[in-house]
């Protein structure tokens, strides 16, 4: 049996209808997003267990150059190409040489440092970690991947703005503060989503947040601000843009001049070291520090060795801080142990909504139909508050933005066509 609306002329039953919205269109990619971030968050704990056998390899009395290393491993390989390492970390630890190639897919290949044998190799785009980082942010979609999932940063912001006014209680106690557990049915339900819900809201809308400066298309603008306002990022995080002027026939020097020259800068660090595309161009010595605070992008000249720049946290600008910043908290790294705790409430307490959101929209929906939007068709306004905020989102998230528009084109031709009555919230 079907139950009127009692709210339909009310804001109330507007700002329900379009939290129902954006749960039903958010609702899958917040559970891929939560999975996948889950997974990535305990990549340092897990990466070293996985790949232990190619990581460890047995102590012998002394190492072969790095040189040989990376030679090694290009030619175990025909038709593809090194093009960064990661230098062995100490006796017993392998070193790392990542190998791409126009038609194969990229490798990652393990050389035993005493020796310079190849210990094992495996696609560096079929990791597991490497797996849940691309469908974290693409779906393994790419480029529609990309957008899809910076539209459901942009609705998570709608999606939590709705739900705190939805939330807002005319007196405190019970449905508010803490669930009613005691009710059965739907009340019960709704309590367990809402409650939980917000005092979650802060984290959440933090790490949405967090998440927005590294996006494909809102990201690439806040980076071309930063860079028209001189408050990003130093040049050189996909290659240096220092010109090498070698002598004709000129070789570069090893590797292990490279490797030299990150050991005494960076001391304990495990940097990856990216050689040059261009010969004519410096290589980088690239250490993503858990804190960000301590990363380095170090320039360096192949053929004297020489250090062309050294750019350090003092050399970002606030644009390009708060983004390292980002980066760092929503991938876990930076707080240590804490990072982990907040990250893992964060990514379980979404997994919790998205289950008790789904369940009240089972109960809730009417007999006979697909979705049970909420109806309303009242006048009445919706809060100054709430329009400030969705515009605020989604001129920052303008994939969003233009999403909504669309969604609410039809929506208006969707209640045109057919009225549903749903349950009364």
């Amino acid at each position: 049996m079907r139950v009127p609306d009692q709210n339909a002329s009310s804001s109330h039953a507007r700002l329900w209808r379009w939290h129902f919205w954006a749960g039903v269109c958010l609702s899958p990619t917040l559970a891929v997003l939560a999975v996948t971030g889950l997974v990535y968050l305990f990549k340092p704990q897990v990466e070293p267990k996985l790949y232990e056998k190619w990581l460890r390899v047995p102590v012998g009395p002394a190492e072969v150059s790095v040189q040989r290393q990376w030679d090694n491993a290009q030619s175990a390989f025909p038709g593809w190409t090194a093009q960064s390492l990661i230098a062995s970390a100490g006796a017993g630890r392998s070193t790392q040489v990542f190998l791409k190639s126009k038609e194969g897919p990229p490798l990652t290949v393990y050389v035993n440092p005493h020796d310079g044998t190849i210990v094992g190799s495996q696609r560096t785009d079929r990791t597991l970690m490497q797996l849940a980082h691309d469908l974290h942010g693409s779906l393994l979609l790419g480029r529609a991947g990309e957008i899809a999932m910076e539209m459901t940063a942009g609705w998570a912001f709608l999606l939590l703005a709705t739900g705190l006014f939805l939330w807002w209680p005319k007196k405190g106690g019970g449905g508010a503060w803490y669930p009613r557990l005691s009710l059965s049915g739907r009340g019960r339900w709704r309590d367990l989503h809402a409650v939980p819900a917000f005092y979650l809201a802060g984290l959440l809308f933090l790490f949405v947040g967090t998440g927005v400066p590294w996006t494909g298309v809102t990201g690439k603008w806040i980076s071309q601000i930063a860079q028209a306002t001189g408050t990003g990022s130093p040049p050189g995080f996909g290659g240096s843009p220092f010109p090498c002027d070698p002598a004709p026939g000129q070789k570069p020097l090893p590797l292990d001049r490279l490797v030299a020259v990150a050991r005494e800068r960076l001391p304990g660090a495990t940097p990856t070291i990216l050689w040059p595309k261009d010969p004519r161009k410096a290589a980088v010595i690239r250490w993503k520090a858990p804190r960000p605070m301590d990363r380095a992008y170090i320039h360096v000249d192949p053929y004297t060795g020489a250090v062309l720049a050294d750019y350090r946290w003092k050399d970002f600008g606030w644009i390009g801080k708060f983004t390292l910043m980002s980066v760092a908290l929503h991938e876990g790294t930076w707080l240590g142990t804490w990072n982990l705790v907040l990250n893992s409430i964060v990514g379980l307490g979404v997994l919790a909504l998205v289950a008790t959101g789904a369940i009240l929209w089972w109960k809730r929906r009417p007999a006979g139909s697909w979705a049970g939007a909420p109806v309303a068709t009242g006048r009445e306004p919706l809060p100054a508050v709430f329009w400030a905020l969705s515009v605020l989102f989604f001129c920052l998230v303008p994939t969003a933005g233009a999403s909504a528009l669309a969604l609410f084109g039809l929506d208006r031709i969707q209640k045109q066509w057919r009225r549903r009555d749903v349950v009364p919230l």
